[in-house]
């Protein structure tokens, strides 16, 4: 035996209906609210990015690791331009030699002109940084040359990396 309603039937199925109504109702307005929040913090950052991303990249560009990666690159950029110019000596003592089949002669040609122009970029590359004070030039050690010039190896000279300084 069940107790007596105080409601009739009709007034059961509209209690139910308004009922899942606001619950509908109450889900939309917190994904609303959600898309609301969520375009304020999108707009903001935008906003803001300037400032905080100018903010994060000198934290970062003056952090100790991003100094010795700098300051070693340098190193390592000029290093490798001895590298090609000490190559590049190699393949001109072979060729100078006369007793070489034309065959090794052509591909010593073919590898001097490779090293050529793999030297001519690494000083383009190593100018470009060294230009770039805002990053990676700022950080350029006072013993390597600020530019090297792009001039023909052998006959411009080596590539002087560190200033030799009298004992």
């Amino acid at each position: 035996m069940s107790l007596p309603s105080i409601w009739n039937k009709e007034e059961d199925r509209a209690n139910v209906w308004t009922t899942a109504m606001y619950a509908v109702l109450s889900i939309f307005v917190v994904i609303v609210f959600g898309f609301i929040i969520a375009g304020f913090t999108v707009g903001l950052r935008a906003a803001t990015a300037g400032y905080f991303g100018a903010a994060e990249a000198e934290v970062e560009i003056q952090s100790s690791e991003f100094r010795r990666a700098a300051q070693a690159g340098f190193f390592d950029q000029c290093a490798s331009i001895q590298t090609n110019e000490g190559q590049i000596d190699a393949l001109l003592i072979t060729l100078a030699d006369e007793n070489i089949s034309q065959r090794t002669r052509d591909f010593t040609v073919t590898q001097l002109g490779g090293v050529t122009a793999t030297r001519k970029g690494a000083i383009n590359n190593y100018n470009a940084n060294a230009q770039n004070t805002y990053q990676e030039g700022q950080f350029r050690d006072a013993d390597l040359p600020f530019q090297i010039p792009l001039t023909e190896y052998p006959e411009g000279g080596p590539t002087i990396c560190v200033a030799a300084f009298p004992r």
